[in-house]
This record gives C-alpha cells, structure tokens and sequence, in this order.
C-alpha cells in the first residue's frame, strides 16, 4: 500500500527530525534545512 509506505517514511522523517531538535544551537542550520525538508515533504504528501 502506498499510503502506509508514504506514512511510514513521514514518521521515521519526524522521529528524525524530533531528535534533531535536541542538538545544540552549533546546528541550527541543520535544524532549519530539515524543518524546510518536512514541510516540503508534507506538501508532496497532500
């Protein structure tokens, strides 16, 4: 089923994006490159 692939891959994106909410400041750009990845991806979702 694609729905649940697409689902699947949008948690595991989350749960990686949730863990790189806890590094410190030094990889802010990190976080916003990913931040701007996920709503990029959530549009591709919709």
């Amino acid at each position: 089923n694609e729905l649940a692939n697409v689902r699947a891959k949008a948690e595991e994106f989350e749960k990686r994006y949730c863990e790189a909410q806890n590094v410190s400041e030094e990889r802010l750009v990190t976080i916003e490159e990913i931040q701007a990845k996920l709503h990029q991806f959530q549009e591709n979702v919709q």
